[in-house]
């Protein structure tokens, strides 16, 4: 089991989680990637044989609240979501936790946008979200496809 992101805080848990093997950033699977010389566009593509739409946006900002809305539990989530660690969010922090939360479910992202752009990434944050948007909705056209 490999575990591939942008993420060095994820790259610690994966690190201690007996189930993963090894762990790479994004952009040590590019450098691999040059190395041997492969071009990810000349590869043949793999059908995927089950895609789970609702967890494919927890990168984003916002996508970890969407999964859990999309789970159909049956409480009403009022969520608030924090969009990268700055000087005013840290502030809204203090706030929350002298009990002035303005809802019941707090998403917080360190990266602003969220982790399709972390910090051992090898694409800029717009590029990011472009690429990532792009492969939702392909996902989500071939899971209506294959329906």
């Amino acid at each position: 089991m490999v575990f591939i992101g942008p993420c060095v805080a994820k790259r610690k848990e994966a690190i201690d989680d007996p189930n993963v093997d090894y762990v790479m950033t994004f952009e040590e699977l590019d450098c691999f990637f040059n190395g041997y010389e492969i071009n990810v566009s000349d590869c043949e593509e793999t059908p995927l044989k089950e895609i789970s739409n609702w967890s494919r946006g927890y990168a984003q900002s916002g996508g970890v609240t969407a999964a859990v809305a999309a789970e159909g539990l049956e409480m009403d989530i009022k969520a608030i979501q924090i969009n990268g660690i700055n000087k005013k969010n840290i502030k809204l922090f203090n706030v929350y936790a002298k009990g002035k939360l303005p809802g019941n479910f707090i998403e917080v992202m360190a990266c602003e946008g969220g982790c399709i752009a972390g910090p051992a990434s090898s694409v800029s944050s717009d590029e990011g979200k472009k690429h990532f948007k792009k492969e939702i909705n392909e996902l989500s056209e071939e899971k209506v496809t294959n329906s």
